[in-house]
């Protein structure tokens, strides 16, 4: 081998040297399965772990997603569809459609890989939910749409993550035929990832 033949080897490992191999790209889709216990409390209360649950309201969700850009290493943007059947207190169906940032690294990711997602969009109720209507004076089928999630997933089995989700649904401040709230919910489910 030339020396400059060895130097060009030399240039071109380099990176790999000094970073290691490079790692896989994520699978783009998920299916993300979770069920929910409703609650009359706000948003904040909710994502400060001080709200009160009502068992008698219950939803289960089916959703898909597909990542759609990374435009920077640490987020990842994604689309998500989403069915849920209120299974306890009111039986409708809800149809919600999102865009989701999700933030990648935490400190402790070679132990338990974590990412924190949060999703904006729409949701669409079969009909008008009791549980809206009883602890808020206005209620619509249609209204705006939050998700929060972590995602946490052993690093040796990448496909499948354990998550817990912020289920919201919201006349974001009025802007939807005068409704101010309407639902949140408190989720656990499993994710799977696959391409």
């Amino acid at each position: 081998m030339s020396f400059s033949n060895m130097i060009s080897t030399s240039i071109l490992t380099l990176p790999l040297l000094i970073n290691g191999p490079a790692a896989a790209a994520p699978p783009n889709w998920a299916v993300t399965g979770y069920t929910a216990r409703l609650s009359a409390d706000g948003i904040e209360d909710v994502l400060g772990f001080s709200a009160d649950y009502e068992d008698d309201y219950q939803l289960a969700a089916i959703a898909l997603s597909k990542r759609i850009d990374d435009p920077y290493e640490s987020i990842d943007l994604e689309w998500e569809a989403q069915l849920a059947k209120h299974t306890e207190g009111q039986s409708h169906w809800e149809a919600n459609g999102l865009i989701i940032g999700r933030w990648l690294p935490f400190p402790w990711d070679n132990t338990l890989d974590t990412s924190f997602a949060v999703g904006a969009g729409l949701s669409y109720a079969s009909e008008l939910p009791e549980f809206e209507q009883v602890n808020h004076p206005n209620a619509n089928q249609l209204l705006a749409y939050l998700l929060v999630e972590l995602e946490f997933t052993v690093p040796q089995q990448q496909d499948w993550s354990l998550v817990f989700r912020v289920h919201h649904r919201s006349g974001a401040y009025g802007l939807f035929s005068d409704v101010e709230g309407a639902s949140n919910a408190l989720g656990i489910g499993l994710k799977y990832r696959f391409d």
